[in-house]
């Protein structure tokens, strides 16, 4: 395993805590720094795409009730 392997890992798991701290912009921030250095771990696309899913529905929810 690689030194970049490593700190993709690092950036994931990153991430992966701030997405439950319910900080889905920073999370995806986090993912997009390991799939820079590793783009061939699949597990980091999965997490980088359900993540933007998340914060487009939260905001499409928050504008939503933004709106009643």
């Amino acid at each position: 395993m690689s030194s970049n392997d490593n700190n993709a890992d690092h950036f994931n798991i990153q991430g992966n805590a701030l997405v439950e701290n319910g900080q889905y912009s920073e999370a995806i921030s986090e993912y997009r720094r390991a799939i820079t250095l590793n783009s061939k771990n699949a597990a980091y696309y999965n997490n980088l795409g359900g993540h933007i899913t998340q914060t487009n529905n939260t905001q499409k929810q928050s504008q939503n009730i933004d709106k009643q």
